[in-house]
Parts: C-alpha cells; structure tokens; sequence
C-alpha cells in the first residue's frame, strides 16, 4: 500500500491511523513525500518513507495553500490551494511515476490535495482510494488542481474519518472512527480544573503565518474572565505569543484527546483534525475559520448544535461572549455528546484496513482499464493503453 500526501502534518497525520491499521494487518506499507525534509515527520509516526525527486524545497507547499487567508470567496481559495498544489504536483509526478513502477503497490491511498499519486497510479493501472482529513472533501481543491493538471482520477473508494451526521447530503464513502494522530508528542496530565477549563489551540500553520496576536489576545481575555485556559501549540511557536498572563497552562504539542478529556471547551481555527478530534471526545466548540477548508468545516460542525461559528479575525470580546454561551446553554453539551456516542459506534481502523484491503483487491483490474480510458491522456504509454501489470492481471 502506497500512501501519498502534501507534506503538511495536517494532511499527512489523518493517514496515520489507517496506514498502521493495514501494516498490522500484514500489509507493506510506504508513504512517498516530494520534500527530503518531510521524511523526518513520516519516519517520526512509525512508518516507511520515500522521497520522490520532485526539486521542490521546504515550505513551498505551505506557500501554496492559502496561508494568506481567505478574504473574499471560499470557493475562489479553495481553487488557489488546488492550482497551487497542481504546479507542485506536476514537478513531483516523474518521481512518483518512478516510485510507483518500482514499488508496484497493490493500491495508492491519497489524501485529497496530493494529485501526484492518484494520476501514476491511474497511468499504472493501480486502484486508488482517496482518504479524507476527516469531513469528505471538497470538490475545489480538486477543481483547482484539474485546472493545472487536466482532468483528475476519480477514487474507486473514499474513506471519512468523521460522523456521517456531519457529511453533506448524498455522500458516499466509508465512514471511519477518527483516531487522532497528532504526531510525537507528551502526553500531559492536566491537573483538576479550578473553572471551566478551555483548550485554545490554533493548529501548525496559522500561528507561524501571522495570526500569532489574535491567538494571544484571546487567550488573556478568556483568563482575564475567570476561565482557566490551556494553549496547545509548538513549543518553537510559543514565543510568537509574548507573555501570557498568570494561571495560563502551556500544554505544548501534546495529543488532543487526553488533553480534551479535562475541558469544557475547545476554541480554535476550525482545522478538521482539532474538530474531529473535540467531535471524538464530546466537548463543545467555538470555532474561528482562518483559511480555505476551516469555513466549511465549522460551518458542518456547528449546524450539529455542538459549537458556535465565528468570524475569523473577531475581537477578543466576542470570543468571550460566544465562549459563555457555548458554556452556559446546554443544549452545546447535549449535540457534542451525541456525536460522541456516534463516533464511537464508527468502524475502527482495522474494519477499514479490511475493506479497503478488498475493495483494492476485487476491482484491480476493471480500475486500471476505466481510468486509463477515462484518463489516458496522462499515461506514459499513451491513451488507453494498459501497462503490463495491468495487463497481465487481465490474463
């Protein structure tokens, strides 16, 4: 099993769980990057690397994904992500190209910015399955990438780690237990709360890119207001804040859900792995978007009941007063919970790693020749022609 994704830990670590779940069930398993200095971060959670050639260097993939936020429309940043992501991934596609001919995977798993992958397995005759950072995604990112790219593969399955609940209407696609890698970190024992207890954590890109002050600022509000706040971010980011008031805990780059077991209340930037992983352990949000996907994600997540939405640059003041709220009115608690309980009934990872493991298997073959007639204009070998591991399953 090959795994590809854009070497962000937001989109690499969704992949995590699934990636052990098959390696434990037998499987070989080897996740590819087109940045030398991601293989750390891969090598980090456990699992194989390769580097494909690609001449792209360290934070060019960020630049591209709309770190200068959305300030006009979300579909307009969502497409500028998916082009930007497409350059790259045309610079990326001989090495994956090499990889997959020299790795011959039984199936490519991708996450759903990372096109390299899913067009050489298409050009292979490899079945590909698009795995979601949590909420099935959106179809912009991809739009955008076709733009640059021509037009895409379509998977032969998805797999969402997320509440069905949660999804758009007419979706389809595997729903899975998220699991909630979040990368090497402590783990930290919180004490026992004093007063209501809020994690604030704004993710692995937004502080670094500016929006280190807003952060600070609503952290002192909400202390300043009795509440007992815990910041969950980098120890490298942590002097982006500046001082922080007394009583204010540090809980650095620790795992979300041992941490999310003590509180009452998670504020942050509406990333699907802090959302899930606040979904996962029952616990109310108040949700502030800073780029691309975090709109539609707060907006799936608080049209459950269990969070508030806010604008993404909102004074301190109206993070307090929308934190009370969600605090205050039960009916948040009472929404959180039940997601809970329904995430808890998901298929685990293991489940998933078998049918993914199945459905590669059963459809091989009618995969390879639907995309390579559908997407032939890819192929090294020409349109519509089957390559020989392709052919030779034919047989």
């Amino acid at each position: 099993m090959l795994f590809t994704a854009v070497p962000m830990v937001g989109h690499f670590h969704p992949l995590v769980g699934l990636a052990w779940a098959l390696r434990c069930g037998g499987d070989e398993v080897l996740v590819a990057t087109p940045v030398p200095g991601f293989g750390s971060v891969i090598t980090g959670a456990g699992l194989p690397a390769a580097v494909v050639p690609s001449g792209i260097g360290d934070g060019e993939y960020a630049a591209a994904s709309g770190v200068d936020f959305a300030t006009g429309s979300v579909d307009a940043a969502l497409a500028a992500s998916g082009r930007g992501w497409g350059t790259l991934a045309g610079r990326a596609l001989a090495g994956m190209r090499g990889l997959v001919t020299a790795f011959r995977p039984d199936a490519v798993i991708s996450e759903p910015c990372e096109f390299a992958g899913r067009i050489a397995a298409a050009e292979a005759g490899v079945p590909w399955i698009e795995h979601a950072w949590g909420l099935p995604p959106l179809e912009r990112h991809a739009a955008g990438g076709s733009e640059v790219l021509g037009r895409l593969p379509r998977p032969i399955a998805s797999v969402h780690p997320s509440p069905p609940s949660l999804w758009p209407d007419g979706t389809t696609g595997m729903a899975m237990r998220p699991t909630g890698y979040h990368g090497p970190a402590r783990r930290w024992e919180p004490p026992e709360p004093a007063a209501p207890r809020v994690l604030v954590t704004f993710g692995s890109v937004v502080v670094e890119h500016g929006r280190a002050g807003d952060l600070a600022e609503i952290v002192r509000r909400l202390a300043a207001g009795g509440l007992e706040v815990i910041v969950g971010l980098a120890d490298a980011l942590v002097p982006h804040l500046g001082t922080l008031p007394d009583g204010v805990v540090h809980a650095g780059w620790t795992p979300l859900h041992p941490t999310l077991d003590s509180c009452d209340l998670v504020v942050h930037h509406g990333g699907t792995g802090t959302a899930m992983a606040a979904v996962a352990a029952g616990v109310p949000q108040v949700m502030l978007p800073q780029m691309t996907d975090h709109f539609p994600t707060a907006e799936r997540v608080a049209a459950s009941g269990c969070g508030a939405v806010l604008a993404s640059r909102p004074g301190p003041a109206e993070v307090e007063r929308a934190a009370l709220r969600v605090l205050d009115e039960p009916s948040y608690a009472r929404a959180a919970s039940r997601l809970a309980r329904e995430v808890r009934e998901l298929p685990s990872t293991a489940a998933v790693a078998d049918r993914v493991r199945a459905e590669a298997t059963e459809t091989e073959v009618r995969a390879a020749e639907t995309t390579l007639r559908e997407h032939g204009d890819h192929a090294a070998q020409g349109p519509g022609q089957l390559p020989d591991r392709a052919a030779a399953a034919a047989r």
